[in-house]
């Protein structure tokens, strides 16, 4: 009875796993496919969501790295409407300001790591949600934060200047926009990426 009992528990897990592994095969399938899309008009594919559902699977793509440097992890969701949007788009903008942040957190030595993900409406926009990514990590020098969405620029050695281009880019196409602020080098940095409830037609 106790194996049989380990046997089925197992079983959930492996299921529960398969499960996801599954959405996010299927996202990064997506991905891949729309990359052209990002430079012609009409390339969005709406459907109705739910935004926290996008935040949580941004970060379960993420999660194993998280997870094995058991850093800690806020989660800040304000109940919102349903929305249209992209599914996919969104979800690779947010993966990749959760990959930076962890990237961002990997830097810093000798003191507590957070990551905080907040979600709500964006007050000083009616109509717009704000994604928000907050980190512990090196932050962003005053001279730097200009430049952050520029294609080709980086910090990293071994990065390419490719991912957060891209990410703006994104979220131009979907209507909205893309923004960062930092206190400065080893203070941390949070990325705000407002989108509107609605799907709106952006000029090509």
């Amino acid at each position: 009875a106790m194996l049989a009992e380990a046997v089925s528990q197992n079983s959930a897990l492996v299921e529960q796993e398969l499960g996801g592994l599954s959405r996010n095969v299927e996202h990064i399938r997506q991905v891949v496919s729309r990359q052209v899309d990002l430079a012609r008009p009409g390339g969005l594919i709406l459907e109705p969501v739910h935004f926290r559902d996008l935040m949580e699977q941004a970060l379960a793509i993420n999660r194993p790295a998280l997870d094995s440097c058991a850093w800690e992890i806020v989660q800040e969701y304000t109940e919102l409407p349903e929305g249209m949007t992209d599914r996919h788009q969104v979800i690779q903008i947010l993966v990749n300001l959760v990959s930076n942040a962890k990237n961002a957190m990997a830097a810093v030595m000798g003191r507590p790591r957070r990551l905080t993900l907040s979600l709500g409406p964006a007050a000083e926009r009616p109509g717009f949600v704000r994604f928000q990514v907050v980190d512990t990590g090196v932050g962003i020098s005053p001279e730097h934060l200009p430049l952050l969405f520029t294609q080709g620029f980086t910090t990293r050695p071994e990065g390419h200047g490719i991912g957060l281009h891209s990410a703006a880019l994104a979220a131009k196409n979907l209507g909205g926009t893309l923004r960062a602020q930092s206190d400065g080098e080893g203070r941390g940095a949070t990325f705000m990426f407002d989108l509107p409830l609605e799907a709106v037609e952006v000029p090509a």
